[in-house]
C-alpha cells in the first residue's frame, strides 16, 4: 500500500495524522479510498423504507445524528469474489451466528466484553435521507450492531455488519458513509456504561467482504481524542472480530466442480 505518511490525511480532521497500520487478522491493512459519490434522493415514494423505526431493546438506539471524526473505508479483494452476490449466500444472518462466540474479543493488550446487540432492518439503524436511499438501492435487508466496552472501561466500540445484495452495492454503501459529506450514518447503540457514543471524538473503519460491509466504530469511553490513531486502529481490530461469521460463510460456500481452481 506504500508509506502511509504520503497518503491523504484523515477525512473530517485536517490536523490528524495517519501512523503506520499494524498487521491484524488476515493481515488487514488500512487504506484511504478517495471516492466522490453524488447521490440524489429518489423523488417521492419509498414510504415503506421509513416504516418500522423504534422498538425496545436492552441497549437503546441513539436518536442523535452521530458521526465519527475520521472514517477509513477499505474495498474488498479478489479472495472474496465467491461471496460477491447474495444469491450465492441467501441466508439471513442471526445475532447468534455473529455474536454468540464473540461475547469477549481482544487484540493485543485490549480486551472487550459485549454489552448489547441488535439486529434490525436497515432503516431502523440508519439516519440521513441520502444514505437511507443508498441502502435501499443497494438492497440492504439487515444491519447487525454490537456494542463492546473494554475490561477497564476505558474504550468502547461498535461492530456493524450490513447485508447488501452484491459487492457493488456494498462498495457504494461503504463510500456513502464519507463523513465529510454528512449524507448519513448508522445509529450507535448506548448502554449505562457508554451514554454518549459517537458524541465526541471517534474513528470508524470499514471494509467490504463480498456482499457485506463490516465496520468497527471506536472511541475512548470518555470521548477524548487519543494522542494518535495507532491506538484506535488496535481497538478497531478487536471490535471487528465478529466479522469471522462472514469469512466462515465464504469458506463454506460451494467451491465448484472438482478440479476447478
Amino acid at each position: 500500500m506504500g508509506d502511509m505518511s504520503s497518503q491523504t490525511k484523515a477525512r473530517g480532521d485536517e490536523n490528524e495524522f495517519w501512523p503506520d497500520a499494524p498487521d491484524g487478522p488476515r493481515s488487514r491493512t488500512i487504506s484511504i479510498v478517495v471516492a466522490v459519490i453524488v447521490l440524489l434522493a429518489a423523488a417521492g415514494g419509498a414510504a415503506w423504507w421509513f416504516l418500522g423505526r423504534g422498538g425496545d431493546d436492552a441497549v437503546s438506539t441513539s436518536v442523535g445524528k452521530r458521526l465519527p471524526v475520521t472514517y477509513v473505508p477499505q474495498e474488498g479483494d479478489k479472495d472474496t469474489t465467491k461471496l460477491s452476490l447474495r444469491t450465492a449466500d441467501p441466508r439471513l444472518f442471526t445475532e447468534g451466528e455473529i455474536f454468540d462466540d464473540k461475547k469477549t474479543v481482544a487484540y493485543g493488550k485490549y480486551k472487550f466484553a459485549l454489552k448489547g446487540q441488535k439486529l434490525t432492518d436497515c432503516p431502523s439503524a440508519a439516519w440521513g435521507d441520502v444514505f437511507e436511499t443508498m441502502l435501499q438501492q443497494a438492497g440492504c435487508n439487515q444491519i447487525a450492531r454490537g456494542l463492546y466496552v473494554s475490561e477497564d472501561k476505558t474504550y468502547a466500540g461498535l461492530f456493524v455488519a450490513f447485508n447488501l445484495a452484491d459487492e457493488k452495492g456494498a462498495t457504494l454503501v461503504m463510500n456513502a458513509m464519507d463523513v465529510t459529506r454528512k449524507n448519513g450514518f448508522v445509529h450507535p447503540l448506548e448502554s449505562p456504561e457508554v451514554k454518549d457514543f459517537g458524541g465526541n471524538w471517534s474513528a470508524a473503519y470499514s471494509q467490504v467482504i463480498g456482499h457485506y460491509v463490516i465496520m468497527s466504530w471506536v472511541q475512548r469511553a470518555s470521548g477524548e481524542r487519543p494522542p494518535g490513531l495507532n491506538e484506535m486502529i488496535d481497538i478497531s481490530l478487536a471490535v471487528q472480530s465478529p466479522e469471522d461469521f462472514a469469512w466462515g460463510r465464504l469458506v463454506n460456500l460451494d467451491p465448484g466442480p472438482k478440479g476447478e481452481n
